[in-house]
């Protein structure tokens, strides 16, 4: 009886489509083949899950003011640090909401192994009311919660036989 019940537990697992994991706060897949070919374009985009959510899922909240980018690359090497992917050349592309982030069309011209690399920008902003507390203006103080996540995809291209 115990057997029957783990492997229904394990075929129920299966089913469950997961969110490749950076950490506990911060979830996401790309939705990009694994292998195409080389000169066939496929649409791509991200989906992600952030602890801001917390906060607030809207991106038209009065109070909780909501941004959300994507950074991105296409590279053959991803052997460098998150500070030189930050500081290179890179799209940048918003979210429709707290979910998604249309990447487009993507197509590669050469066979390889190839990487879809950049990180997703969450930020929100409120104001902070502080007992006392105010800028030089008088106005409140904002509090501004910005998280930086790297994510990267492998994608195997090849020719067409």
């Amino acid at each position: 009886m115990i057997i029957i019940l783990f492997g229904g537990f394990i075929s129920c697992k299966k089913d469950i489509q997961k969110l490749d994991e950076d950490d506990e706060s911060f979830k996401f897949t790309f939705k990009y083949p694994d292998t195409v070919y080389v000169g066939e374009s496929h649409y791509c985009e991200v989906l992600y899950f952030s602890d801001l959510d917390t906060i607030t899922t809207s991106f038209d909240d009065e109070i909780y003011k909501r941004y959300v980018y994507m950074c991105m690359k296409r590279t053959k090497n991803i052997n460098y640090d998150f500070e030189t992917l930050k500081n290179s050349v890179l799209d940048t592309l918003g979210a429709l909401n707290n979910r998604e982030i249309p990447i487009g069309e993507i197509e590669f011209s050469e066979a390889g192994i190839h990487y879809l690399d950049g990180y997703v920008v969450d930020e929100v902003i409120f104001t902070a009311p502080i007992e006392g507390k105010y800028d030089n203006n008088g106005e409140p103080l904002y509090r501004y919660i910005t998280e930086e996540n790297r994510i990267t995809k492998k994608v195997v291209v090849i020719d067409k036989e």
